[in-house]
């Protein structure tokens, strides 16, 4: 069911959450059909499911997307920002700041105080 497993990849793109019910309607086909066709898809890790959880949910209710310029090689500071425990992305980037970090804290007054 080549066609069929295209359709559901392509479904599946779009709205990774979409139930079975709805993937059925929006492809033609019975849901009995998807769910055949989905439990094969991971049987054989051609699809792979995946969870994340919402910041939120785990009170991490203040963010921040902080540009950093380094005064010496950028390659000095990576390690001290990995460690934050804070740190969820941490990326070299060109241009005119040299490092990118995302934090996620529980508040406003922890997210000032790892920032300074």
């Amino acid at each position: 069911m080549p066609d069929l497993d295209e359709r559901l990849l392509e479904l599946l793109q779009h709205d990774g959450r979409a139930s079975y019910s709805e993937l059925a309607s929006a492809a033609s086909v019975s849901r009995a059909a998807v769910a055949t066709r989905l439990n094969t898809l991971i049987g054989t890790s051609a699809v792979r499911v995946v969870a994340a959880v919402h910041p939120e949910f785990l009170g991490l209710q203040a963010y921040a997307h902080v540009s950093i310029h380094t005064a010496g090689p950028a390659g000095d500071t990576i390690p001290a920002l990995v460690a934050l425990p804070a740190a969820v992305f941490v990326s070299a980037v060109s241009g005119e700041h040299d490092l990118v970090v995302e934090l996620r804290l529980p508040d406003q007054r922890e997210l000032y105080a790892t920032v300074a």
